[in-house]
């Protein structure tokens, strides 16, 4: 009986992860990001030039902020379509590895007694990541680094906490050099968590500068100290971007200097996204930032207990860094862009559920199949409840008119850059 419930679960919780795909890729229309991922690998298999415009000289552009690590799938989807929805076929199925892989991973090393529910496990937080995160349900789709980036930083946890803080330094420098340089925190939290636990420092920092260094080592070979200069200029670029462009600070910009200052003001206003969003999106996003605050007592009740540094030094810095992100957001971002706090979010999310899986593991075995009942069950209440509606959209001319299929060319391997662009543009004004 245990088999059946844990196979029929899969095949269900599978359906309704490619329903929320199928009904969300409706919704999801020309993003110019996902242009600019999409055209930037395809240049990089084509002239070794990772960028939207191959005139543009090698490297990162402040245009493309994510890196390869993170997108490469979706260039093989728009190779094989020719579409935006191929795409990001091949994007979402990555998350989805990524995720799965990593989840199962965490649970057969640490949580023996819900090894056998690995996979259930697996596709059921990731079908929680829609409930709970705010935005999830669009990053995961449009082709951007914040999701996949942040799954492979959670590898580089999962083998930091096996005291392997080599490897793991090494995939912390693919998460931020190859997919989003806002993990960074993240990552320097985790470089000196391995410090505290191994006594090793100056390895891990190579390790982690080393996927930067080959990337660079291409750069100067294939375009010489120019496009070396420009990788460099364009990587700070994107930094002082987001510190300074993307906040109150910049003196130069109109929509910036009169964006509302104060955060009762900023909340007031409808020059923030922050004014669109319902009450249920507005909880998920004040839970998720502050919650790290509210687990401090965990950090001094177990350094009470056993004196460890390296465990108070998490808690302390997860909350620092959750505090910075939430202070950044609601009092300076120009727009409260909630892509920008995204990363946050995901990584509370990953901690709240290792602290799940931790308290679930600890139950007697009857207790723990009752409470992955209830998981299933309100699971396939709350997604089942969508399968009417996906049922009309693919019946509807909404999907057969929808953007990401409309987006399409015959020719994906030598469609112009420029052309490409106006394309996408052109189809969704449509």
């Amino acid at each position: 009986m245990k088999k059946i419930f844990l196979r029929v679960s899969i095949v269900l919780f599978l359906f309704f992860i490619l329903q929320r795909f199928l009904l969300h890729d409706v919704e999801l229309r020309h993003f110019i990001d996902e242009n600019i991922t999409i055209r930037s690998m395809r240049n990089f298999l084509r002239f070794g030039i990772f960028g939207p415009n191959v005139t543009a000289g090698a490297g990162y552009e402040t245009s493309c902020s994510s890196g390869i690590a993170t997108i490469w799938p979706s260039i093989f989807g728009w190779l094989w379509g020719g579409s935006i929805f191929s795409a990001r076929i091949g994007f979402v199925i990555y998350n989805l590895v990524l995720f799965v892989g990593l989840v199962v991973l965490v649970v057969k090393k640490y949580y023996e007694t819900l090894s056998e529910y690995a996979l259930f496990l697996a596709l059921a937080l990731y079908l929680f990541c829609y409930l709970s995160i705010s935005y999830f349900h669009a990053a995961s789709i449009h082709i951007l680094g914040e999701v996949p980036g942040m799954f492979i930083l959670g590898y580089g946890y999962y083998f930091l906490f096996q005291k392997r803080v080599s490897l793991a330094a090494f995939i912390f420098g693919i998460a931020v050099w190859h997919g989003k340089t806002i993990f960074l925190p993240f990552a320097l939290l985790g470089i000196v968590l391995g410090w505290l636990k191994t006594g090793q420092i100056l390895r891990p920092i190579l390790y982690f500068a080393a996927p930067n260094f080959v990337w660079m080592l291409l750069i100067l070979l294939r375009s010489g100290f120019s496009g070396l200069w420009l990788y460099i200029k364009n990587v700070s670029g994107i930094t002082a971007q987001l510190l300074i462009s993307y906040s109150n600070l910049d003196a130069k910009e109109p929509l910036m200097v009169n964006a509302p200052k104060g955060l009762f003001a900023r909340l007031r206003s409808d020059q923030v996204e922050w004014w669109y969003y319902d009450a249920a999106t507005r909880f998920k996003i004040l839970f998720l930032m502050f919650s790290p605050l509210l687990l401090l007592w965990r950090a001094y009740r177990h350094y009470a207990k056993n004196h460890d540094p390296a465990n108070l030094v998490f808690w302390l810095g997860h909350a620092t860094i959750m505090s910075a992100f939430a202070f950044w957001y609601f009092y300076f971002h120009w727009e409260m862009w909630i892509r920008h706090i995204l990363p946050a979010m995901m990584f509370q999310f990953g901690v709240l559920s290792i602290l799940g899986l931790s308290w679930l593991s600890k139950k007697e075995p009857k207790t723990q199949q009752r409470i992955l009942a209830l998981i299933a069950i309100l699971i396939v209440f709350k997604e089942g409840s969508k399968s009417p509606a996906l049922f009309k959209t693919l019946n509807g001319p909404d999907y057969k008119n929808r953007f990401s299929a409309r987006c399409r060319v015959d020719n994906p391997w030598t469609v112009g850059d420029l052309e490409l662009k106006l394309l996408c543009e052109t189809v969704d004004k449509k």
